[in-house]
């Protein structure tokens, strides 16, 4: 790996299929200690806040960079509660070991028809955004027009939504620890029959259908401080037709260049 200039890596998220067997309930995670999480959320683009982009940087030869994997899922409400145990509300942000995270979620992620996996290297203290996104276009509305006097032609105006996932992530040392930042962002358009609308044009109310939309979305952002071998659990409550609980696991990973060669500390 190059290190005159490393502005940011991934690898494509990758859909899990469904597995065919009975579903399992997860047992209760055992966590070390949980961080404070702010989360937002709502319907309506006017109170969206897409996540910042994500940061170039040059850094000097043989700076140190994080290597995180990030897997992603949304799971029902019962599920969510027996992985965060008696209390929980919809929004956590936990630490737990590596392995107790990838045996209690392993089951339950491979169940899921909706469970993405990302891969994201960034450098120390760079911020690096992931989104995996589909774009939603429906009619928001048209532009009548006429030409000396001719039939009035509707020109449909065509809008597009975003809807998906976007996965933020900040990383640096602190001592032996790893200083974290998440936001982790979830949008979804839910379709609405079509409606009437009326458009006025030259005196006359001009009658068209319109597609309106419903847009639901919600977030997290975090601050938390993870030792050697630890990942972060996080979960946020999501609305609209796909409602539940997103439940992510970060697992930050420091890799420190030496003059033999590369060596990581997990």
């Amino acid at each position: 790996m190059s290190q005159a200039r490393i502005a940011f890596l991934a690898s494509i998220v990758v859909p899990l299929a469904a597995c065919a067997s009975a579903p399992q309930r997860p047992q209760a995670l055992t966590f070390r200690t949980s961080f404070d999480a702010t989360c937002r959320g709502g319907v309506g683009v006017e109170s969206f806040r897409p996540p910042a982009p994500w940061e170039d940087v040059d850094p000097a030869p043989g700076a140190p960079f994080f290597d995180a994997n990030v897997r992603v899922a949304r799971v029902s409400w019962k599920d969510a509660g027996s992985l965060f145990g008696p209390g929980f509300t919809g929004t956590a942000a936990r630490a737990t070991s590596i392995a107790d995270a990838r045996s209690e979620l392993a089951l339950l992620f491979a169940e899921l028809p909706e469970c993405s996996r990302m891969r994201l290297t960034f450098f120390e203290g760079q911020r690096t955004t992931m989104s995996v996104v589909d774009q939603r276009a429906y009619v928001s509305g048209y532009r009548f027009e006429s030409h000396e006097g001719a039939a009035l032609i509707a020109d449909p105006t065509v809008s597009t939504l975003e809807e998906g996932l976007w996965v933020g992530l900040t990383a640096r040392r602190a001592a032996d620890d790893r200083e974290v930042d998440v936001e982790l962002t979830w949008a979804d358009v839910e379709e609405q029959p079509l409606r009437t609308g009326v458009q006025l044009l030259d005196d006359r109310d001009m009658t068209a259908v319109l597609e309106l939309p419903l847009f639901h979305h919600s977030a997290l952002e975090t601050r938390a401080v993870l030792a050697r071998g630890e990942a972060l659990v996080l979960a946020v409550p999501v609305t609209g037709p796909k409602a539940g609980v997103l439940v992510a696991v970060v697992e930050p990973r420091l890799v420190v260049a030496n003059p033999t060669g590369t060596s990581t500390a997990p």
